[in-house]
């Protein structure tokens, strides 16, 4: 989370964002999203502006992949052409921009100590 005090939260966070573009959403599940309600709501209201505009687009993936950057090979159109490349980037840049502006300007309150070690797997001394 861009907003945490903890600078061990904050490079799990980064860790996990990276993650989960890249198609394994877990370590930004359950160590971000669950524990901050307000983070998964954000997520879903990033998903939603994203697939508003991939059904203005109608945008399609030609094959079944694991949705995250490392599937754009699969939106290039069968015949060659890359507007639904495009497309699929563009819903992509608004899931995750809307998502982000959310929890940027949005009301976020720090979790306890405990819990974010627990989280990021360290240990209290």
């Amino acid at each position: 989370m861009i907003k945490s005090k903890n600078s061990s939260y904050k490079q799990y966070s980064v860790t996990a964002v990276v993650t989960a573009a890249l198609g394994v959403s877990q370590p930004a599940l359950y160590g971000i999203a669950i524990p901050y309600k307000r983070v998964m709501v954000a997520s879903i209201i990033g998903g939603l502006a994203g697939g508003f505009y991939a059904g203005l687009k109608e945008f399609y993936s030609c094959a079944f992949v694991n949705p995250g950057i490392a599937a754009l090979p699969a939106l290039i159109s069968p015949d060659g052409s890359f507007g639904n490349l495009i497309n699929g980037i563009l819903v992509m840049v608004f899931a995750f921009g809307v998502s982000f502006l959310i929890i940027l300007f949005g009301k976020f309150k720090d979790m306890p100590d405990a819990e974010i070690a627990e989280i990021v797997g360290e240990e209290e001394n």
